[in-house]
């Protein structure tokens, strides 16, 4: 997601530092980068909610329970 709004630009900047520095925790609204299961390849899904041990993962229509471990971090967020 682009945006022009400077407190924005900010704050996704902050974030990137600080995954970079400490590791990426996925949080809701987090984009992903994903394999499902039996279908092979990789997809792009949205973090919905986390427990501390899975993520569940909205893609397409479906919701998928994940390990932080297997989640790419695309770097943008989502909001809702």
């Amino acid at each position: 997601m682009q945006t022009t709004d400077p407190h924005s630009r900010e704050a996704a900047a902050a974030v990137a530092g600080m995954a970079e520095t400490y590791g990426w925790t996925p949080s809701p609204g987090d984009v992903v980068r994903c394999e499902p299961p039996f279908v092979g390849g990789i997809t792009t899904g949205v973090v919905r909610a986390t427990n501390g041990t899975y993520c569940l993962v909205s893609i397409g229509e479906d919701t998928l329970a994940y390990y932080p471990r297997e989640l790419w971090w695309t770097g943008e967020r989502v909001e809702g």
